[in-house]
């Protein structure tokens, strides 16, 4: 399977399309931390290491961190595809 993805195309996309750059840093990267169920977090890790290895596995030659990135998109993509909010529940 050919990857489409252009992580230069998405972060100069991503940086027009948003008005404000929202950090967590400090208090909420704390309050985040004692938050996150470690287990939850752990699984997730674990998937990504996977996600990761098979990439590799299969002759692909990315770094970790375009994979971060790719993921994140993905996953703002999920967000607001999802609706989530942070206001409300949400349906998936």
């Amino acid at each position: 399977m050919k990857n489409n993805f252009d992580i230069h195309k998405w972060q100069a996309k991503y940086l027009r399309e948003s008005k404000e750059v929202r950090e967590v840093t400090g208090a909420g990267l704390e309050r985040l931390e004692g938050m996150i169920d470690r287990p939850l977090l752990r699984t997730f890790l674990e998937t990504f290491d996977e996600m990761y290895n098979d990439l590799i596995d299969n002759g692909e030659e990315f770094e970790p961190g375009d994979v971060i990135e790719f993921l994140s998109y993905q996953m703002q993509e999920w967000a607001r595809d999802s609706r989530m909010s942070a206001t409300g529940p949400t349906s998936y």
